[in-house]
């Protein structure tokens, strides 16, 4: 578990920071489209909210990005890619389902998590 994550883990801290969603999450033709920011030293935001049962695709824009940042992993889903210093990462995630889908560079020190809600009608 990433140092960043321990104090919210063990309860020590109040709520879950927000997830954000704004200009970060959108939907075209039925598509999902999440973007991600990867900075030396961080993943912007680290916590977005998006919809479960759609198609989804994951874009991680490095930024002169630096170090372990750039070595970026999705567990469960067997991903491991390495990131420019600067541009676009296209990762197709497939239909989510709902639940929380953690990411991190290869270290875990630097991490952010997908938090996958059913869409209401």
């Amino acid at each position: 578990m990433a140092a960043s994550q321990l104090a919210y883990a063990l309860g020590l801290t109040g709520d879950e920071p927000d997830a954000v969603t704004g200009d970060r999450v959108t939907v075209a033709d039925g598509r999902q489209t999440v973007l991600v920011s990867a900075v030396t030293g961080a993943y912007e935001p680290a916590h977005l909210q998006v919809a479960a049962g759609l198609p989804t695709t994951l874009i991680v824009r490095s930024a002169k990005a630096r170090g372990c940042v750039r070595a970026f992993v999705i567990p469960d889903l067997g991903i491991e890619k390495i990131l420019p210093i600067s541009g676009d990462t296209r990762i197709d995630l497939g239909v989510l389902k709902p639940g929380t889908l953690a990411y991190s560079c290869s270290m875990g020190m630097y991490t952010g998590r997908l938090t996958i809600t059913e869409a209401t009608p």
